[in-house]
């Protein structure tokens, strides 16, 4: 149970973090905006109601010795490709052992019933989350019922390295999942919750921003459509900035996952990548992760030709999965780097969209197609041909911020954005270098030692 118990990890590096004080965090210093003072406003680019009754799963009910033994929470229970006879699931559990739960913030340890079959639901702004976990609290979930409910957590984890942070995966009783009486229709941050602008580092204070259903079906959990697509595309050169957002050593809480760049994984010939971020996490069942060498993703040049796609071509491959491109270890994320070989810039510059065809390769939820839970019948059908313009970094033509130029936010206008001013390169969009940033990563690695033990026994 590889798999589950990868997840169980990183739900708990997520679950650790809650202990840091929201409030405290909220109080920063610095100088903010609202988001409605700011041109272009930030926006959600993506809600989900992604997994139902399937976080903090009592871990007994994720040990599967076949697919008959299936899980009272109904969730996704596929085969493992890697292990044929064996299953795998992408419902998760906290480690039981004391130790590790006396590290649980207070309202996620097992003496709460409600604590248990949570749902997943995670976010995606066109700006950063300045915190990679802005307070549960802040976030409310109404249902087309009229409850209100608040997440009981809030973080970043699976996206949660320093460049990343645009993704908040949040959980709570937010419907009944395949019931499909109850669902989200709205999602509103009710508290300080601070974005961060890519190129200028300004920041923004997104409290009262709201994201609906009419336009973001997947809230809806029995939409048959719901599935990974495109919100952004960010261009830019493999600069000192851009690496040092990367996360670079593995800790125990994430084995066999970095570095996962596309120098880790193609080599230092690689000079550029394009950032791209789907709606949510997305494999190929809902637990099985795609490969480097797969063709996900097509770039398509401004005249809508495709770059071939191989090794020894501009297009090399995918990275920000695993640390090896024959492995099936992966970040779980909603990231995909795809890497390009381009020393003269020629092909870069002219770059225009990013393809995900959906055709040889699909992929899906962490729920998966819905088999296991509906009696050998799909209910999702995978993702669907769709493309996205491609933001072309300020980097990409050497420019640099200085104070009081005009920027334009990515998943905004690709047209702007490629004229305004980059952000320093010494630190990479969306970092922090903040106190508060380094503690909480502290933290993390004490939540990694608690782990360890609970795994022993």
């Amino acid at each position: 149970m590889q798999g589950a118990r990868q997840l169980g990890t990183l739900l708990l590096g997520a679950a650790l973090l809650l202990d840091f004080n929201s409030a405290a965090l909220a109080g920063q210093t610095g100088n903010t905006k609202s988001w409605k003072d700011v041109e272009p406003q930030p926006k959600f680019l993506a809600a989900v109601y992604g997994m139902a009754d399937c976080v903090n799963v009592p871990p007994a009910e994720t040990v599967l010795p076949d697919k008959k033994n299936s899980l009272q929470t109904k969730c996704n229970v596929v085969e493992d490709p890697d292990t044929p006879g064996s299953y795998i699931t992408s419902a998760a559990s906290f480690p039981n052992n004391p130790i590790a739960q006396q590290q649980l913030p207070a309202w996620l340890r097992q003496d709460r019933t409600e604590n248990f079959y949570l749902d997943a639901l995670p976010v995606s702004l066109s700006l950063p989350f300045e915190s990679d976990h802005p307070g549960h609290e802040f976030f409310v979930i109404t249902t087309n019922k009229g409850r209100n409910a608040t997440s009981l957590l809030s973080n970043a984890v699976p996206a949660n390295e320093p460049n990343e942070l645009n993704s908040i995966a949040l959980a709570g009783h937010f419907g009944d999942g395949v019931t499909g009486s109850e669902w989200p229709v709205k999602v509103t941050i009710v508290g300080d919750v601070f974005l961060k602008d890519y190129f200028t580092g300004e920041r923004i204070n997104a409290n009262g921003m709201t994201a609906r259903v009419e336009d973001f079906p997947d809230m809806r959990y029995m939409n048959a459509n719901a599935a990974p697509h495109l919100v952004q595309a960010i261009i830019e050169p493999l600069d000192s900035g851009v690496m040092a957002g990367e996360s670079s050593t593995n800790m125990p809480l994430r084995p066999g996952v970095y570095p996962n760049h596309c120098r880790a994984i193609w080599g230092n010939d690689v000079t550029h990548r394009i950032r791209v971020m789907l709606s949510g996490g997305a494999t190929l069942n809902g637990v099985t992760q795609v490969l480097a060498t797969d063709e996900v993703f097509k770039v398509l040049k401004k005249s809508g030709e495709a770059l071939t796609f191989g090794a020894n071509e501009v297009f090399m491959g995918l990275a920000d999965l695993g640390n090896s491109k024959t492995k099936r270890i992966a970040d779980t994320d909603n990231y995909f780097d795809l890497c390009l070989k381009d020393p003269t810039k020629a092909i870069v510059s002219d770059v225009g969209k990013v393809q995900m065809p959906c055709n040889a390769i699909k992929l899906y939820y962490p729920r998966g197609t819905g088999v296991s839970v509906n009696d050998g019948k799909v209910i999702w059908n995978g993702c669907q041909d769709g493309s996205i313009d491609v933001i072309h970094s300020p980097k990409m033509n050497g420019s640099t911020f200085t104070a009081g130029s005009s920027t334009q936010a990515p998943g905004t206008s690709s047209s702007a954005a490629s004229t305004s001013t980059a952000g320093s390169s010494t630190q990479a969009p969306g970092t922090s270098s903040s106190a508060a940033s380094i503690s909480k990563r502290m933290f993390l690695g004490l939540g990694a030692l608690c782990l360890l033990r609970s795994l022993r026994d």
